[in-house]
């Protein structure tokens, strides 16, 4: 089997329950078209290795956790943001695929602060990898105003709302390459649903009529034992009423990365690749939309750092249907440098999803971790082993523990239950290689206490 085509297609901020209105991609990227086999494989356990942008979007790009890349937060006024990832772009996924033989091209939101105030590089620079760049500068996030966009190094201003902006470079440079006997790589950044109220089209706006989310922890304060997030203040009708104008607008701008996906598809059959192209679907990390009276992400829950991650290959060894197994965002760096036969410049913390499921009795654990750069947060670090969530922060005896198959809410912290002492006590012993480890440190699988 030759190298396949590679499609990436990212979101921004996406819970996993949104793919309810993406009917298109759950169809062809996914499982619910009704067909023996399905069209697609949903890893329906998979988890941001950062829940925030700029570290989960640079996990993606070099291979690894972000205690290797040591890219943890937006703002690069702090030196964090485009000004933390410069440094390790030489050695990242579009050049270790340019190498391979593969033609790269981006279109999007690449990371915060990227051309504008307090980028080192200047506003012209275009990243080491990429033979066609098409990213937004100042106006990444204004759905329907103008902003600048780099041109293979070359600013120029566009408008028109963002999402049909990004599928129609996109389709194009699918329609440009496909005729071509050299396989792509085209990684298509869309900045839905970000924002607090972000605007849909027309077409769209005011489509939803969904409530706020269905879940016990919704308004519901943490226990005394998780200081940080125990004291907020129960909502006020007013804030049921924002969250729900909010969680309908993101669902409603989200209708368009749909269509979106459904384009791209569409252009790849037309060119007669579709079924040689590996296409991903996934969200640089979730959001709260309340539970635990949460309103962001950076938070060490399921709906902060569980995403919605999609593949397609039809010609390809991806077993298609609803898989459990436990997927961390940079697994699908490691899958892309496995099926492109690339050779990285540095090891990966992530493993291929081609891989086979570890034996019988043994578990695949997953990490997630996230520093807080202001607030009284501490940083911290979740391991996820079967249906079981450990958390440890830095500097602080305060530890969580959670059995989500008997609680998924995560209402009570467990970690005090003494019918856990022996799993939470294996789990703080895995944790030790998890949270300094790198490469090979991750091949170690989880085999319970007796």
């Amino acid at each position: 089997m030759g190298q396949p085509n590679i499609v990436v297609i990212m979101v921004d901020d996406m819970r996993r329950d949104d793919l309810a209105v993406m009917p298109q991609t759950r169809k062809y990227l996914g499982t619910d078209n009704g067909s023996s086999p399905p069209n697609g494989v949903r890893y329906s356990r998979a988890y941001a290795a950062n829940p925030l942008c700029t570290p989960n979007r640079s996990c993606h790009l070099v291979g690894q956790y972000a205690h290797n890349t040591g890219v943890w937060g937006n703002d690069p006024l702090e030196g964090q943001g485009i000004n933390a990832l410069h440094p390790l772009e030489e050695d990242t996924l579009p050049v270790w695929l340019q190498a391979a033989g593969y033609r790269t091209g981006f279109v999007g939101k690449y990371v915060n602060g990227y051309g504008e105030n307090g980028d080192t590089e200047p506003d012209t620079y275009v990243p080491p990898g990429w033979d066609e760049w098409r990213a937004t500068q100042s106006g990444t996030y204004s759905y329907n105003g103008t902003r600048t966009v780099n041109v293979n190094g070359t600013l120029q201003q566009d408008n028109g709302y963002v999402t049909t902006w990004a599928r129609k470079k996109a389709v194009g440079r699918v329609n440009d390459w496909a005729p071509d006997d050299v396989p792509f790589y085209l990684q298509v950044c869309f900045v839905a649903p970000h924002n607090d109220h972000p605007a849909a089209e027309p077409q769209y706006a005011g489509d939803s009529t969904i409530g706020v989310p269905e879940s016990d922890a919704f308004d519901q304060a943490m226990p005394d034992d998780v200081p940080w997030i125990a004291d907020g203040p129960a909502y006020t009708q007013s804030d049921i009423r924002r969250l729900t104008a909010t969680r309908r607008e993101r669902r409603d701008c989200l209708k368009s990365v749909d269509d979106a996906v459904n384009e791209i598809r569409l252009a790849l059959v037309d060119n007669g690749v579709m079924n040689d192209t590996l296409i991903f679907f996934l969200s640089d990390n979730g959001f709260m939309l309340g539970e635990h009276r949460v309103e962001n992400k950076q938070k060490p829950y399921e709906e902060s750092t569980g995403v919605p991650v999609l593949a397609r290959w039809t010609n390809g060894p991806l077993n298609p249907g609803v898989q459990s197994r436990l997927v961390s965002t940079i697994d699908v760096t490691a899958t892309i440098v496995d099926v492109a036969d690339a050779i990285p410049g540095h090891p990966l913390d992530g493993r291929s999803l081609l891989e086979p499921m570890p034996p019988t009795g043994e578990y695949r654990s997953v990490l997630s971790e996230g520093r807080q750069l202001s607030g009284d947060m501490p940083s911290w670090k979740l391991l996820r082993v079967r249906d079981y969530a450990y958390v440890e922060y830095e500097d602080s005896e305060i530890r969580e523990f959670y059995d989500l198959a008997a609680q998924p809410w995560q209402r009570t912290n467990q970690i005090s239950d003494p019918a856990y002492a022996g799993i939470v006590a294996s789990l703080a012993d895995l944790m030790v290689v998890m949270r300094d480890g790198a490469g090979v440190d991750y091949d170690v699988n989880w085999t319970p206490p007796a």
